[in-house]
């Protein structure tokens, strides 16, 4: 553990104390109801509306497909679906209401 904490200590900014004291910060600020979104406004991006198995969407699927070598893709966090009205980890969420034996992990 103490090998983790050096290590820890190297590889963040400003070390741990410095790690510490931007909590502390941002903890103060967050308790005095001060958001770190203040000023923006959410927007809706454009974008467009492409009919099945069109020219359009098979034009877009094959830039989409040759672009995907450069994306990455993320898993959700971990943490239980109770929002979700599931009763077990978000991971093993099902993917499709047909396939529901697919999960979400076994899927990737």
């Amino acid at each position: 553990m103490a090998e983790q904490v050096i290590h820890l200590d190297e590889v963040s900014p400003g070390g741990l104390v410095d790690y510490c004291d931007r909590s502390r910060i941002f903890l103060r600020s967050a308790q005095s109801g001060h958001s770190s979104f203040e000023g923006y406004i959410p927007s809706i991006p454009s974008g467009v509306n492409v009919d099945l198995n069109s020219e359009e969407f098979h034009h877009q699927e094959k830039v989409g497909i040759e672009e995907m070598k450069n994306s990455c893709l993320v898993l959700a966090a971990g943490g239980l679906g109770e929002r979700l009205g599931y009763s077990s980890i978000k991971l093993d969420l099902p993917i499709s209401l047909i396939k529901k034996e697919l999960s979400y992990m076994k899927y990737y």
